[in-house]
């Protein structure tokens, strides 16, 4: 990587005696195999303070933080992943409470406006309808979201096209769900 000339004129800049006395300091903590063991039976981020204080704080001169003028910090992104999942997961919940809320709600709704709609039909019939449909809507938003456009026409038959275009929203699903439920009149 370098070449030699510039490796020895480096070499011969170093104090000697200073060169010594740091690697007897990092020996210090490395030719201890007890602790060497304990260290590899340490996760990363248990070791990372103690790994800055041994080599860049003893050996190197770095000053690590909370000391006056320190030069080098610990990794702070140790805090920071368990309160993003703590967020995340939380959120989830929330947006997932939300959707069963009102897709309850839809579900409800739209098995009565079947029944009104079609009372000589059995309400059992109305009610697996009512499922198949809201099923298929979620199916085609699915594919809208997970696949890109030229991976999506596989999954789509022709008559789901234009579903595709909805936005899965409840208010645009009710607004236009006549125009599927009842293209010819019929319920499918």
């Amino acid at each position: 990587m370098f070449q030699k000339s510039i490796i020895e004129k480096y070499l011969a800049k170093l104090d000697a005696n200073l060169l010594r006395e740091k690697y007897e300091l990092f020996c210090t903590n490395y030719k201890n195999e007890t602790k060497i063991e304990n260290i590899r039976a340490l996760k990363e981020e248990q070791y990372q303070e103690g790994f800055i204080r041994d080599v860049f704080c003893s050996v190197l001169n770095y000053t690590i933080k909370p000391e006056p003028n320190y030069n080098i910090l610990t990794e702070l992104k140790n805090d920071i992943p368990l309160k993003l999942k703590h967020e995340t997961l939380s959120e989830e919940k929330q947006i997932t409470d939300n959707f069963y809320s009102d897709y309850s709600t839809f579900k409800r709704s739209l098995f009565e406006d079947m029944i009104e709609n079609n009372p000589a039909t059995d309400k059992l019939v109305l009610f697996k309808k009512t499922q198949k449909f809201l099923d298929r809507i979620l199916f085609v938003h699915l594919i809208i979201w997970a696949f890109p456009p030229k991976m999506r026409s596989g999954f789509l038959p022709n008559r789901y096209k234009t579903v595709a275009n909805i936005p899965l929203t409840w208010t645009r699903i009710e607004a236009t769900r006549e125009q599927i439920i009842f293209p010819n009149g019929k319920i499918f």
